[in-house]
């Protein structure tokens, strides 16, 4: 049993391995959870069970961003991430599943794409989610820029004699 983060300013800064981030490995490895840290840049996975370690719990699938939502095991506490890739960079809040599996987290998420991580009654943790993106917003049409028009204005003819010969 292990907590790696939490809430109350308990989270680390998990990047730039030269593996995966954070590895439960083995049926023995149970009960590691792993909530609300900043994970991201690693060569491997930013979370990795394997050989049955965290019971190899399955990620949540994340459907919609904006309010993000998706599925997940029940009962289950939902970790929603932002990141560049397919890490959490940036730990956004947490939601928990309905009875029917469901899971709506409403706060803010900047993206570009949303992952997350399930946590079952038991303290296993997931790997993160496949990385949804959010919509592209789209750049708006530059404003035309008002350009000068010369208008010629007539002058009157001059009466003065004009002295071509310098």
């Amino acid at each position: 049993e292990n907590v790696i983060g939490g809430g109350g300013g308990a989270a680390n800064i998990i990047a730039f391995n030269a593996r995966d981030g954070v590895r439960v490995d083995g049926a023995d490895a149970l009960r590691n959870n792993i909530f609300g840290n900043s994970i991201h840049d690693n060569a491997g996975k930013g979370i990795e069970n394997i050989n049955g370690g965290n019971t190899e719990l399955a990620p949540p699938v994340v459907m919609a961003a904006g309010s993000a939502s998706g599925t997940a095991c029940y009962p289950c506490l939902i970790a929603v991430y932002s990141d560049s890739a397919d890490e959490g960079r940036v730990f956004d809040g947490a939601a928990t599943t309905s009875p029917a599996g469901t899971w709506t987290f409403s706060g803010a998420v900047t993206g570009p794409n949303i992952t997350a991580t399930a946590t079952d009654g038991f303290g296993n943790t997931s790997e993160f989610s496949a990385p949804f993106s959010l919509p592209a917003t789209p750049t708006p049409s530059p404003s035309p820029t008002p350009t000068a028009t010369v208008t010629a204005t007539p002058t009157a003819p001059s009466t003065e004699p004009v002295d071509l010969a310098g």
